[in-house]
């Protein structure tokens, strides 16, 4: 088995999470097979196949992990350059764009030298980043 390092340099993403995954085909085939899976070795509860949320949901940044919040409670990881996230749990898949000022918004995280540090809450805004920023001594 071959392990590689968790880069620093970026906020993560599905591909720096899972390792089978490089592609939104990838990411979306990883869904379908951990559901597949669940629905096996637990066919007594109700498991439902991945489908296309019409929903829009809030993003969050924790630990450096980009996530979706998804409507059944988990937080999927959203990669904001292929504009998806897959719920592992529900079945929920997630087409958005980034929140706006995105590019901004993971400049600022990613000033911050320790993984971490590098959180966003739900309705957090830039400007709220960047003083917590100034507060701790890391670049804004």
């Amino acid at each position: 088995m071959m392990f590689s390092l968790i880069p620093t340099d970026v906020l993560l993403r599905p591909r720096h999470i899972y390792p089978d995954v490089s592609t939104p085909a990838h990411y979306l085939a990883a869904q379908a097979i951990a559901i597949v899976q669940k629905m096996q070795h637990f066919p007594n509860l109700r498991w439902r196949e991945p489908f296309f949320s019409a929903v829009t949901v809030p993003v969050k940044v924790s630990d450096g992990h980009v996530q979706v919040v998804c409507a059944c409670g988990n937080y999927p990881a959203y990669d904001p350059e292929w504009q998806l996230a897959c719920c592992f749990t529900c079945g929920a898949i997630y087409r958005q764009a980034p929140p706006d000022g995105w590019t901004e918004i993971e400049r600022v995280l990613l000033s911050r030298p320790l993984q971490n540090t590098r959180h966003m809450l739900v309705g957090q805004t830039l400007d709220e980043l960047r003083a917590e920023n100034r507060e701790h001594g890391d670049p804004d």
